[in-house]
C-alpha cells in the first residue's frame, strides 16, 4: 500500500478493526445488505463492512453513497 493522498481507515462490521481503504481491492454487496471487502494481501482475506439487515432493503444507490462518504473522508483529512 501507500501513495501520497491522506490514509483513510474504514472500521469492520463489529468495530473490532480498522482496513485502509487502499487496501480494499474489491468490494460485494448482497441482497440482505452484507458489503464485504477483499483486502489486497497475498491470502485475499475478506472482511465484513457492514453487517447488514434482512428487514431493511439495500438503497439502489448504496455504491454512490458509499464512494461519496469515503471520497468526503479523503478531504477531511487531508
Amino acid at each position: 500500500m501507500g501513495g501520497t493522498g491522506p490514509e483513510v481507515w474504514v472500521a469492520t462490521s463489529d468495530g473490532g478493526g480498522l482496513v485502509r481503504a487502499d487496501a480494499i481491492v474489491a468490494v460485494q454487496l448482497d441482497d440482505d445488505g452484507v458489503v464485504l471487502a477483499q483486502l489486497a494481501d497475498e491470502a485475499g482475506a475478506v472482511v465484513t463492512l457492514v453487517a447488514g439487515s434482512r428487514g431493511t432493503p439495500t438503497p439502489t444507490d448504496f455504491h454512490r453513497q458509499m464512494i461519496r462518504a469515503v471520497a468526503e473522508l479523503a478531504d477531511a483529512s487531508g
